[in-house]
């Protein structure tokens, strides 16, 4: 998407030398990686182990190894009725048209005003709103947590990876 944009409306800029994310700086979580994150942010849910909630980078990673050994992961859907909603409060195009004077015709405008979706946006709280969270998923991916918590904080596993010089990411 951004290598499109740039060839259609900044066609001298030279794209090699822009930097891109790692693929694990850009992966998608499921749906239930998103609503144990919101809950754990959120001072609903502790961690499975008080070394992970010292910092909130060794949570997310737990989050994150769990998500990928839980069966069932799939990319977060929004739904369906959301669409318009969104699309009515993004300023990105007007934001690129006043400033650039880049524009989008085959691009209709939004379908709601803006103030309506702004009321139902602000409706939104949780990640259950915005898209299906399967509670089946998320009771695995809770006790896979755990498990991967327990084994990963072992005395003899910490241990091993002192010994080692390993880190635990």
């Amino acid at each position: 998407m951004v290598n499109d944009f740039c060839a259609r409306f900044l066609p001298l800029l030279d794209m090699s030398g822009l930097g891109t994310l790692s693929s694990g700086e850009n992966a998608t979580l499921s749906a239930e990686a998103m609503e144990v994150l919101q809950s754990y942010f959120g001072g609903h849910t502790p961690a499975p182990h008080r070394w992970y909630g010292r910092r909130a980078q060794r949570f997310k990673a737990l989050v994150r190894r769990a998500d990928a050994v839980t069966p069932g992961w799939t990319k977060p859907r929004r739904h369906p009725g959301l669409g318009p909603v969104l699309e009515a409060r993004t300023a990105d195009l007007a934001w690129l048209h006043d400033r650039f004077g880049v524009t989008f015709p085959e691009i209709p405008s939004p379908a709601m005003s803006r103030d309506v979706a702004e009321t139902q946006y602000q409706a939104l709280r949780h990640v259950a709103d915005i898209c299906t969270v399967d509670n089946i998923r998320l009771r695995a991916l809770n006790a896979a947590m755990t498990q991967l918590a327990r084994a990963e904080r072992a005395p003899l596993a910490v241990a091993a990876r002192a010994l080692r010089r390993e880190r635990l990411r």
